[in-house]
């Protein structure tokens, strides 16, 4: 004999699972309609990911470019300047003693006018 409890789980178990085959469904559905999306997002995120270290990398050897050339620019500048105290020492040595007692001056006059006079 049948309880009227089995008959009543009985009357709702094809509402459930119409229901269940519903809610699948529409996961389905909305799966299928993400996953382009997230396809899309991801190709669009690697492609940035790509450009963005490009320009890294392009980056670094403009850097390690310039650094080359200033380097190059410092030894050619320090060799003309060696140059220039080999050839004319005396004349070196009094635009260094003149360049002293300008910058001595300069701030002398500086802590004079910042303290008041």
């Amino acid at each position: 004999m049948t309880s009227p409890l089995d008959s009543t789980q009985n009357s709702k178990q094809p509402k459930i699972d119409n229901v269940r085959q519903n809610v699948n469904s529409a996961i389905h559905h909305v799966s299928n309609a993400v996953h382009p999306a997230i396809d899309s997002l991801t190709s669009s995120a690697h492609n940035t990911v790509d450009r963005l270290a490009d320009a890294a990398g392009n980056a670094a050897e403009n850097m390690d470019l310039k650094t080359a050339q200033l380097n190059a620019a410092r030894l050619r500048l320090s060799e003309k300047v060696r140059s220039q105290i080999q050839t004319r020492p005396l004349l070196t040595l009094g635009v260094a003693v003149a360049s002293g007692f300008a910058l001595s001056w300069l701030i002398k006059s500086r802590r004079s006018t910042k303290s008041g006079g």
